[in-house]
């Protein structure tokens, strides 16, 4: 991944999950950091400190306007920005692998859910008993 996508993903995934009760401490001390330091790049380019709260609101709509402001301003060359971008990704994939399900089956499986996203009811019971005709051979 380039530079400069890795920065805009970091962003984006930091304001999706630093809005969330699941993101960690940490999550939320990176992202703060991140959004910080790439303000503090701006300097006082006003136009860019705008595009950037925009795209932490609307990452779509705002996402060539900001990426246009960090590529003028050398954001994305810059080593320190790109660890930060780095290690606020590697803090929420591991958040996201944490607060994943992990299921172990041991023995025979009548039904399984796999996602958690509502009530279900499962009902089960023996099959059927199935009838076997018996073929009487004539004259017997």
């Amino acid at each position: 991944m380039e530079p400069i996508e890795v920065i805009l993903s970091a962003l984006a995934a930091g304001a999706i999950t630093g809005a969330t009760d699941v993101a960690g401490t940490a999550i939320k001390d990176a992202y703060k950091a991140l959004v910080s330091l790439v303000t503090k790049k701006f300097g006082s380019n006003k136009e860019a400190k705008s595009h950037l709260d925009n795209y932490l609101k609307d990452s779509e709509t705002w996402e060539k306007p900001v990426k246009k402001a960090i590529q003028e301003s050398k954001i994305d060359k810059d080593d320190q920005v790109i660890a930060l971008a780095h290690e606020l990704l590697k803090l929420v994939k591991s958040n996201k692998a944490s607060s994943e399900n992990h299921i172990e089956i041991n023995g025979n499986v009548q039904g399984l859910i796999q996602e958690n996203k509502g009530q279900v009811t499962m009902n089960f019971s023996k099959p059927p008993a199935t009838k076997r005709k018996v073929l009487k051979k004539k004259g017997k």
